[in-house]
């Protein structure tokens, strides 16, 4: 977790061939095979605004942020309050801001600069910023976050009063994980009509833009620093955008951090071996991430007189996951073949994986085409 998380993607595995006068596509030799993985849990956001002074705060109905949301928080307490979240549907998240006002830090108020023209302009009117002291650290703490499995944090900044000029640098850190993002500050009003990423983390090279995105995070608590190398650089909020879970360890985060610590990308939609199946997909299938030719979980390709084909896969007990065989005529209109027979072949090894072995419920002699996929979801 991403609106839905959803992950998919089609692996061709051979060329559909003519056999006679008649087109049999499907998982087979002389055909065409998809293992589409799907996943659909729902998101939480939570939003917060760091209203200070005498800036306008975000009213219930307002929407804006990179992840448009709803009830939006208002932080406008005293030192040392903490303010329990909600989320953008209005209910109580569980979630709760803390630390929003240490060392220094204020509510301060910009509206003068941005005016309230719109949901954008209001949420760049107030911030978290550093009581007009330079070069002080800026920094904020989340807690009760363990109930997603995983969520990606939206920290949006700006350079504001007296001059509102942009240009200024600094970087974001999250005290959780080791990432750090490099940014410079906008300029005048361009803060007020779009939202632009700064990605960079490398250091020394700062891009542009208005908010950074720290992606799968997992622990409970996020504790968000600031730094920078001027004055008058503001936090004016954040999102948080959470798959929601039990609270309990995700399977695909247990397997990919103990198996493959080293990997450069560890998060479900990322493919560091470049095969075109991300993580998430080759956790499912059987597959390994680090390495570009494990892209195949075809074991035996169908047999078009019985139907039957086999596949490799990582056990339900140990992804989570529930696995469907679907066919198609047309690549367009998908159904579940609730009838298919679906068998273990070969024992589980320690790793969970599997070899099934699928009978369709008919099989494809005398259709036009056939289309088979396997979706794990």
């Amino acid at each position: 977790m991403k609106p839905k998380i959803q992950q998919s993607a089609t692996h061709r595995l051979a060329r559909p061939v003519k056999t006679s006068a008649t087109f049999f596509p499907a998982i087979a030799v002389a055909a065409v095979s998809w293992l589409t993985l799907s996943t659909g849990k729902a998101e939480t956001i939570i939003s917060v605004n760091f209203q200070g002074g005498n800036s306008v705060g975000l009213a219930s109905t307002d929407s804006t942020g990179v992840h448009a949301a709803t009830n939006w928080n208002n932080a406008v307490g005293v030192t040392g309050a903490d303010l329990a979240l909600k989320d953008s549907t209005g209910a109580a998240s569980g979630v709760t801001l803390t630390a929003y006002q240490n060392d220094g830090n204020a509510l301060g108020d910009n509206s003068a600069d941005t005016g309230n023209a719109s949901t954008q302009a209001t949420l760049f009117g107030g911030s978290l910023d550093t009581n007009g002291v330079w070069f002080r650290p800026a920094s904020f703490s989340v807690s009760g976050l363990s109930a997603f499995t995983t969520y990606d944090l939206v920290i949006y900044y700006f350079s504001g009063m007296p001059d509102w000029v942009g240009g200024r640098t600094g970087d974001f850190s999250v005290a959780e994980t080791s990432t750090r993002h490099y940014f410079k500050s906008m300029s005048g009003a361009e803060n007020l009509t779009s939202f632009v990423e700064s990605a960079s983390t490398t250091p020394g090279t700062f891009d542009v833009g208005n908010y950074v995105v720290f992606t799968g995070l997992t622990a409970d608590t996020a504790s968000v620093m600031m730094e920078h190398t001027s004055d008058y650089m503001s936090v004016v909020g954040f999102q948080i955008i959470g798959t929601a879970g039990t609270g309990q360890p995700d399977p695909f985060v247990t397997w990919i951090t103990t198996n493959y610590p080293t990997l450069t990308d560890k998060t479900a939609a990322g493919d560091p071996d470049g095969d075109g199946m991300n993580n998430q997909q080759e956790f499912a299938f059987g597959l390994d991430p680090s390495s570009g030719a494990s892209v195949n979980s075809i074991t035996a390709q169908l047999d078009k007189t019985t139907g039957t084909f086999s596949y490799v896969r990582r056990a339900p007990a140990v992804t989570g996951l529930t696995y469907t065989v679907m066919t198609s005529t047309n690549l367009v209109d998908w159904a579940a073949d609730a009838s298919a027979t679906d068998t273990q072949v070969i024992a589980a090894t320690n790793d969970g994986i599997q070899t099934m072995t699928v009978t369709l419920s008919e099989a494809p002699v005398g259709t036009t085409q056939r289309f088979v996929r396997v979706k794990a979801q």
